[in-house]
This record gives C-alpha cells, sequence and structure tokens, in this order.
C-alpha cells in the first residue's frame, strides 16, 4: 500500500501521536540501517521529512539533506553525472505545511519511476535508490 493514498501526508502531527511516535522510531531504524548498508559518502535527500537531517549528528561523517517534495526528475537532475549513491527517503508523517495535490505525492510519483527502486521499506519509512 506504499503507493496508496492512504499514506497520507500530515502536516500536523500532533494530531496523529500514536503514528509520529511509531515515524519516528522508523526514522531512527531506517537512519540505522543506511549508517550500516549503504556508503559512507552517499547522497541521501527527504522528500517529506526534515527529521532525516539529524542523520549525520547521529552518524557523523554521515550526511543528509531536506527537499520538500521534490519530484523524481529534481532528484535526478541533481545527481546527474555524479557516481556517487543517491537514496530519497519518504516518510509516513511529513513536516511539510500545507495542502498537499494528489499530483505532488511522492509515494506515487517515486513508485512510478523506474529509475528509483525501494531498497528500505519499514514502519512508515520507504528508500529508494536512484539507479540511473
Amino acid at each position: 500500500a506504499v503507493n496508496s493514498w492512504s499514506w497520507v501526508l500530515v502536516a500536523d502531527g500532533a494530531t496523529n501521536g500514536a503514528s509520529t511516535n511509531e515515524v519516528q522510531h522508523g526514522i531512527l531504524d531506517s537512519m540505522k540501517w543506511m549508517n550500516a548498508s549503504t556508503p559512507q559518502a552517499s547522497n541521501v535527500v527527504s522528500v517529506t521529512n526534515f527529521d532525516y537531517t539529524y542523520y549525520g549528528w547521529l552518524f557523523p561523517g554521515r550526511a543528509a539533506g531536506y527537499a520538500p517534495l521534490a519530484p523524481p526528475d529534481e532528484i535526478a537532475a541533481a545527481s546527474s553525472g555524479s557516481s556517487t549513491p543517491t537514496y530519497v527517503v519518504l516518510t509516513k508523517i511529513a513536516t511539510i505545511s500545507g495542502v498537499i495535490d494528489p499530483s505532488q505525492d511522492p509515494f506515487s510519483l517515486y513508485l512510478a519511476d523506474s529509475r528509483f527502486h525501494v531498497v528500505y521499506n519499514n514502519t512508515g519509512v520507504v528508500i529508494y535508490q536512484l539507479t540511473s
């Protein structure tokens, strides 16, 4: 159900405490996985949640950025010509303000783009790797 709109991005996590707590644990678990499973010099960008920018604080020498709702083409263009692996993080709970147009749904956009492949999917966090 990763690509379904039932994974609605919630701008105000305070109204959904249990889910927010679950996703926070999922974010930490995904950071641990990234630290253990990906090259240290990887490009990591979260398109739904700024919490992933803390990755470098928890795992020194690692870094991640936040690009709210960046579409696949934007990520691919920014990574073009680089031999460094690029990973895109999507989280069930988002830190994005305002109403999200369904055409901007990152779960649908990245799932439908053949350049991105799921390498991690657990507890409200999905990580894609750009493969071409």
